[in-house]
């Protein structure tokens, strides 16, 4: 079950309201500069809003977490991707997007769903396809011409041609010329032609 957003935002919440009140607030830290005179100590501020991390500000850490929540979202909107588990990790404005997909018709979606989120610079698409890495899928695919020149697939009940074209990327009119079909009916156990 995938987590709400509410729920990332509260427990965000309350770290940040932990790290500003906590009991130590006045200890030095290695993250908080320590004034060395009285009158650097007037000047500096009396409590900093962020604290920094070693890997960046809490802001930045917020800012990550929202972004690869908003990815998540995005792949949610495709009904082909909603089946699979996806991992989305963003540091600055780089993604790292992890799962498992069974075509490269879905690693191409959830590509496509990432780029739409605002503030994602760069993408690294780590998202396998059936346990192995696009790039062993092209090779495979390119050494075999076979694999290359069509591919089939059988009704099941309630598909439709609309589904169908959907989840291997094409359009209802390309699967209407490839089956030689006048209209949109399909019958369950028919077999037709998606490549």
């Amino acid at each position: 079950m995938p987590i709400k957003p509410f729920i990332i935002v509260i427990a965000l919440g309350s770290v940040l309201w932990g790290c500003q009140n906590s009991p130590q607030q006045d200890a030095p830290s290695p993250n908080r500069p320590v004034a060395s005179t009285p009158a650097a100590a007037a000047r500096a501020p009396a409590d900093e809003p962020l604290a920094v991390t070693p890997t960046g500000t809490v802001a930045a850490h917020v800012r990550n977490a929202i972004r690869a929540t908003k990815v998540r979202k995005a792949l949610l909107r495709y009904e082909a991707l909603r089946p699979y588990n996806f991992e989305a990790s963003v540091s600055g404005g780089h993604l790292t997007l992890r799962g498992d997909v069974p075509t490269r018709a879905l690693h191409r979606k959830a590509l496509q769903a990432a780029r739409t989120v605002d503030g994602i610079e760069r993408i690294t698409n780590a998202v396998t396809i059936q346990g192995r890495s696009a790039e062993m899928v092209r090779a495979a695919t390119a050494a075999d011409p076979a694999a290359q020149s069509s591919a089939y697939y059988t009704v099941q009940t309630g598909d439709t041609l609309w589904s169908i074209a959907r989840q291997y990327s094409a359009s209802v009119r390309e699967l209407k010329q490839l089956n030689n079909l006048d209209s949109g009916s399909i019958r369950p156990g028919q077999r037709i032609r998606v490549r």
